[in-house]
């Protein structure tokens, strides 16, 4: 059965889906027959059908002490994702309650707390958090924001907008074009000469500065220091007395 990579929003890896199909196709069936239509070792088979019993997704019984496999009607799909959903609230309002206490420890550490997130999620794990803290920010761009992320992009300064978060940003003078100066609200944009531009996204918000390095899998340096920030801070200054 041709794969259905949506089956990935249940958390199945692509062979968990691929036994999942197989059974639904072939309907109960022991571990023997899956095993060679799925082309899976048994002692591998075994794990995946251990994980899809405890997702709920299939059933087993012992028939003239075999087991035989199940699956769950499609149907109960929603009724999963539905008791997912709640249990994720549930986990939510319990990081939640720690969050105070984290920070204060946090907040204590001297020297600079240095994080690492790669790719597209990564870097939506710090646009996500400029929103969460509500602080207003500085940034040096270098426009690959739009680019790469297109409808999150629009999102995230609808989101920002709605917030009141104000930003000012600088670019080289060769994005001046491209950059919209008048379509964007609580932004305030200015641009540097051609030849002093920014080989990477420095975005300052707190004591936090997040180095952005944009590719097909870009990667991005967050660091925590109240001494970084204030340099990075004056340094933007610098920059913003000069830029037009």
């Amino acid at each position: 059965m041709e794969d259905i990579p949506e089956l990935e929003l249940l958390g199945l890896t692509k062979n968990e889906r691929v036994v999942y199909l197989t059974l639904l196709q072939l309907g109960p069936s022991g571990a023997n027959e899956l095993s060679r239509q799925c082309q899976l070792h048994r002692s591998y088979l075994y794990d995946v059908l251990n994980k899809l019993q405890s997702s709920g997704l299939l059933s087993v019984i012992v028939e003239n002490g075999k087991k035989v496999y199940s699956c769950v009607s499609p149907k109960k799909i929603l009724e999963i994702m539905q008791i997912k959903v709640i249990q994720a609230e549930r986990e939510k309002k319990q990081i939640q309650s720690i969050i105070p206490r984290l920070s204060q420890t946090e907040e204590k550490q001297e020297d600079p707390i240095v994080r690492v997130y790669h790719g597209k999620k990564g870097i939506q794990v710090i646009l996500e958090d400029i929103l969460e803290k509500k602080k207003d920010f500085i940034a040096l761009g270098t426009g690959r924001f739009s680019e790469l992320f297109k409808w999150y992009y629009t999102n995230w300064h609808y989101r920002r907008i709605k917030k009141n978060i104000k930003y000012r940003i600088i670019y080289d003078e060769s994005l001046k074009k491209t950059r919209p100066t008048k379509e964007q609200k609580l932004v305030s944009i200015k641009f540097v000469s051609s030849g002093m531009g920014f080989p990477a996204t420095t975005i300052v918000y707190g004591n936090i500065v997040s180095i952005i390095i944009w590719d097909d899998n870009p990667i991005a340096f967050q660091l925590l220091s109240k001494k970084v920030a204030i340099s990075y801070k004056e340094y933007f200054e610098f920059l913003w007395k000069i830029a037009k």
